[in-house]
């Protein structure tokens, strides 16, 4: 996931991916969030991401920039956000890293389906958790 203040810089051929940044263009916003790995869904909390560079790679012969052979980008986090919903048993179509986006499943491709979102009811409990064990980490490292 990205932070506010925080800049992601990169190349990618992944064809979804080099869709979506052009679909978006430079300027244009977006939410990031993260998985939440007990619970195998994803996090209501993320980040409004800005893209700020988009640089698209062609074929020196191809005069349709339509189809990028690559994309270079910087995508900078500007502010927290909640994604809301339903309170519990929320599902909604997303894009997400996946190998099973892959046709021969070797690296992750990025792919749109429909994904559960953490209970609101859990979101709390994992939220406290979370700073209890952040809390003890810095305190055994003193």
């Amino acid at each position: 996931a990205l932070l506010p203040k925080q800049r992601m810089t990169g190349s990618t051929t992944d064809e979804t991916f080099c869709n979506l940044l052009r679909a978006i263009g430079l300027g244009g916003t977006f939410v990031m969030t993260s998985l939440n790995n007990r619970q195998r869904k994803i996090r209501r909390f993320g980040v409004v991401a800005k893209i700020e560079l988009v640089d698209v790679d062609g074929d020196d012969d191809n005069e349709n920039l339509f189809s990028p052979t690559a994309v270079s980008f910087s995508i900078a986090g500007r502010q927290r956000c909640e994604i809301l919903g339903p309170g519990n048993g929320m599902k909604d179509r997303i894009g997400r890293w996946r190998r099973g986006y892959d046709p021969d499943c070797e690296e992750s491709k990025l792919g749109w389906g429909e994904e559960r979102f953490v209970d609101k009811s859990d979101q709390q409990q994992y939220l406290e958790m979370d700073t209890r064990e952040s809390a003890s980490g810095s305190a055994s490292k003193d």
